[in-house]
């Protein structure tokens, strides 16, 4: 179980960085040329302002992802602490058990 918790955080910060990449790809490229449409970076329909409040709406949504995604692998990487920490307990109560039974 500690190993999956491990992938899935490892997973999680993984595709954070996707998310946060493409919010900033969103927040800083914004091209609209009107004589080149190749060179078109971000556009969505004709006006300006229309386009930056797309472009806005897509930020923060990618911000809120990895936002999200960066909580998840903190609590699983958490919770994966946790069990090994309750892991150790046991041993160390199993060792003082054996220990015990031994000595009678």
């Amino acid at each position: 179980m500690r190993k999956l918790l491990i992938f899935i955080g490892i997973i999680s910060l993984l595709s954070s960085s996707f998310f946060f990449y493409e919010s900033y790809d969103k927040y800083n490229n914004y091209m609209n040329s009107e004589n080149y449409s190749m060179i078109n970076e971000n556009v969505y329909v004709g006006g300006d302002a229309y386009n930056y409040i797309i472009n806005s709406n897509y930020f923060s949504g990618f911000n809120i992802l990895g936002i999200g995604t960066v909580l998840l692998s903190f609590i699983c990487f958490g919770f994966a602490h946790l069990i090994y920490q309750q892991d150790q307990q046991i041993r160390t109560l199993e060792k003082i058990s054996n220990k015990t039974s031994n000595d009678k």
